[in-house]
């Protein structure tokens, strides 16, 4: 009997297993790839949040300060600091509205803020309008005696939105962490 290496059964086993194994790799590579570069699309979103939130609490913080120095003062200037504060954080909804966020948490909670910054927005509103028709101390009053606290809730939004999206960073990083670990281990 004439067996040649080339027929034999164990080498064509040998090299179809290899070959499998190879595919199985590459195939286990590619999937590692696209799920590192989905959690990085994800945590790069969720960091815009976190910037975005942290803009909003900056031109509340803005908002309310000039709301009150242009109704104390009757000053311009301070007039040019509310419609720059209060365009910011339109702008800065927007862009969070438009992000492809995969977190329900997250999705309501920019929502609640959106609301919640659009109230204090009718509340400056509002307060601009009574200072022309009842005077600086009634427009005062409706300001710092807010009956719904607009201006807070915005802020506690915001600060809410922002504590939600770090934890859900933190949340992200171990796991990215131990799977790079286990590619550089591999390949």
């Amino acid at each position: 009997m004439d067996l040649s290496i080339e027929d034999s059964k164990a080498v064509r086993s040998g090299a179809g297993l290899a070959v499998l194994v190879i595919c199985l790799a590459i195939a286990f590579r590619c999937a590692i790839d696209c799920s590192l570069a989905m959690m990085n699309n994800s945590l790069t979103g969720t960091l815009l949040v976190v910037g975005y939130a942290d803009d909003i609490l900056d031109d509340m913080d803005r908002l309310r300060v000039d709301q009150r120095a242009f109704l104390s003062t009757g000053n311009d200037c301070f007039s040019d600091g509310i419609y720059e504060s209060a365009t910011s954080m339109l702008v800065d909804l927007d862009a969070l509205e438009k992000l492809r966020l995969q977190s329900r948490a997250l999705r309501g909670q920019i929502l609640r803020v959106s609301d919640s910054v659009h109230s204090a927005l009718d509340l400056v509103g509002r307060s601009n309008e009574l200072e022309q028709s009842d005077g600086t101390s009634v427009a005062l009053a409706l300001l710092d005696g807010d009956a719904n606290n607009s201006i807070e809730d915005a802020r506690a939004g915001a600060v809410e939105l922002k504590r939600l999206a770090t934890d859900r960073i933190l949340y992200r990083i171990q796991p990215s962490r131990i799977l790079r670990y286990a590619l550089a281990a591999l390949f």
